[in-house]
């Protein structure tokens, strides 16, 4: 009897000194996103650095680029291949990508949402109460891009989103966005 009482001390001592994880709440600021928009930026890859504008009118984005102009919506196509983007984009450039329905877990100091968003995974996670990065995840669980949220604006949008996946590390610098 006296061991299993020993035991029990030495396992609530060990418990008490062990390490306590908390998760810091994300409190969502209200943006008002504007329904149409025109945003300037430049895209960065390593020492090369590209003008572009983006411009939402109703429900489609146009992309123009010195080489010329992309319209979509959530999927991009070019050339026979389409990239369905699981997240809009104006949500995306205002750090609005945390859902009420997100599943929220404490992961290595981080506090994540977890959701799905058509069959991609998504996980946001918050660093010290703000946005920091966001993982979109494959159906099979493999990484399949890495979104870094830098610099928030007082107006709202992020003025640097570092998109980062095992080919390729891009950085997209907002000059500005206004409303159309």
């Amino acid at each position: 009897m006296k061991k299993v009482f020993s035991l029990i001390c030495f396992g609530l001592l060990i418990y008490s000194c062990a390490p306590i994880t908390k998760c810091k709440p994300y409190k969502k600021e209200s943006v008002s996103i504007p329904q149409n928009f025109e945003a300037n930026a430049y895209v960065s890859y390593g020492i090369l650095k590209y003008p572009v504008a983006l411009i939402k009118a109703k429900d489609k984005y146009t992309l123009q680029t010195f080489i010329g102009n992309l319209d979509f919506t959530n999927n991009i196509c070019f050339y026979g291949t389409c990239i369905n983007i699981p997240i809009d984009i104006s949500k995306l450039l205002y750090g609005d990508v945390v859902d009420k329905k997100d599943k929220v877990v404490c992961k290595d100091g981080y506090t994540v949402y977890q959701g799905v968003n058509g069959v991609y995974k998504k996980m946001v996670y918050i660093k010290d109460g703000k946005l920091y990065k966001m993982d979109i995840l494959k159906p099979d669980g493999k990484k399949e891009i890495s979104i870094y949220f830098k610099n928030k604006s007082k107006e709202g949008y992020y003025k640097t989103l570092e998109l980062k996946n095992d080919k390729i590390d891009l950085n997209i610098d907002i000059e500005g966005v206004k409303s159309v």
